[in-house]
């Protein structure tokens, strides 16, 4: 069991505006993230951490269709 979960990944998901006139905000909020990742050793307890990046194009159908596909 120890084994099992020490291999384990956490993925975290992060939705960001990346093109258009909110892309540098969008791009500062995954820097942003990377940065925590880094400060904390891109671990949590014994799993490694992952970030999946998604666009949501700052179009609230963009940001639902990015939720689902980080969710599958």
């Amino acid at each position: 069991f120890t084994r099992f979960y020490m291999a384990q990944r956490v993925k975290i998901g992060v939705l960001a505006t990346l093109v258009g006139p909110y892309a540098a905000m969008g791009r500062d909020a995954v820097r942003g993230a990377n940065l925590a990742l880094a400060e904390f050793g891109g671990v949590i307890g014994d799993s490694a951490i992952t970030l999946a990046v998604e666009s949501t194009n700052a179009i609230p159908d963009s940001a639902s269709q990015a939720a689902h596909s980080l969710i599958e």
